[in-house]
């Protein structure tokens, strides 16, 4: 499957705000491109399978550390004989939902021991959207050095953006290939790189006759991959 051509810091997400400051009116939560998160001194990064989390945390690492930045996963963070990371310097730090998959419950009280140890005042943990636990913002909010944890939710792609991947991917009809999508009820997969790719797989390789479900649309895909 062929890379993303949409940049993710370009991508944008949604603050989660906490009940208390949650605003009233629907749609009012704060949105912010991907980029500025760089900014951000302690953050979650939230968002479904296939959304792009890792490559997300790939391209803040380079923006924030230079070409040789790069996330780590939760379970090198914690297991791995390193040296400890300079606690002014962002560490991005990915794939908790994995490391929570695993059925390791003393994951979660590992990473924050770590982050502790390290006094790390910049970090930024990603995760899938499932995996994430209500108590956990402030169970993280112990270990971060007074800073406060803000939670952020990857949105799907924008119009234009699903329009860059499908004629990426070799659709050359985009928007009638979106409809069609629509009146099949495939939108949820137009947002995410991953599905959409898969789907516009899917398609080309039953020369353009489309699946009736998401089942034979992954089936189809796997095809041509095979």
């Amino acid at each position: 499957m062929s890379m993303c051509p949409v940049d993710p810091l370009e991508r944008t997400c949604t603050e989660l705000l906490p009940a208390e400051d949650n605003p009233s009116t629907p749609g009012s939560n704060p949105v912010i491109t991907v980029r500025e998160l760089v900014n951000i001194p302690v953050f979650v990064f939230l968002g479904e399978p296939g959304m792009g989390k890792s490559e997300t945390m790939k391209a803040l690492a380079a923006l924030a550390l230079g070409e040789q930045g790069k996330p780590i996963t939760v379970n090198n963070f914690i297991v791995l004989t390193v040296p400890p990371p300079n606690a002014e310097h962002p560490v991005f730090i990915d794939a908790l939902d994995e490391a929570r998959a695993g059925g390791d419950t003393t994951v979660w009280k590992e990473l924050r021991r770590s982050i502790a140890q390290y006094q790390l005042k910049r970090f930024g943990v990603a995760c899938r959207a499932a995996d994430w636990y209500a108590s956990d913002a402030q169970d993280l909010a112990t270990v971060a050095q007074g800073q406060r944890v803000r939670v952020f939710a990857l949105n799907p792609l924008t119009p234009e953006q699903r329009h860059a991947v499908l004629e990426h991917e070799g659709i050359q009809k985009v928007s009638a290939f979106e409809q069609q999508a629509q009146s099949l009820g495939f939108n949820d997969m137009l947002g995410n790189p991953q599905s959409l790719k898969l789907l516009a797989a899917a398609v080309k390789t039953n020369q353009n006759q489309w699946p009736q479900t998401r089942r034979e649309a992954y089936e189809l895909a796997c095809q041509k991959l095979v």
